[in-house]
């Protein structure tokens, strides 16, 4: 069965640098990688501003992917929200008392270790920790 979530398992990252090459080898001692022997990126405007090279470097299994993280977080939101997508405490004409009820410490799901992921206090829903009980 194929899905549509991967995980990255790639070593190494690209990190942009906007001193000039020559410099960069000196302060660095890594070999930067000129944007033009770049292959055509598939979205572009995403290089940034002033960036001059890349380099290679190692990626660590702790750095995470803030695209992928915010995709997460947008998806265990949705498990707070009432059905006309609101968030407890907001008002909302169309549920009972013309606010969303507190679902605070509701379960909805277990990590793969066991561990219960709740929804936590409406002021921490942007906090990926708060949402799994230690």
């Amino acid at each position: 069965m194929k899905t549509g979530f991967r995980f990255d398992m790639m070593p190494w990252k690209l990190v942009f640098c906007d001193m000039g090459l020559s410099q960069c080898r000196i302060v660095n001692k890594t070999e930067g990688i000129p944007l033009g022997a770049l292959p055509i990126a598939p979205e572009p405007g995403r290089i940034p501003d002033g960036a001059d090279h890349v380099h290679i470097v190692a990626k660590y299994s702790g750095e995470r992917d803030a695209r992928e993280e915010e995709k997460w977080r947008a998806l265990m939101k949705s498990t707070a929200r009432c059905e006309h997508g609101r968030i407890a405490g907001q008002a909302c004409a169309l549920c009972p008392f013309g606010r969303v009820a507190d679902n605070t410490g509701t379960q909805v799901g277990t990590t793969m270790r066991g561990k219960a992921v709740v929804i936590p206090a409406p002021d921490r829903l942007d906090d990926i920790k708060a949402w799994v009980v230690l």
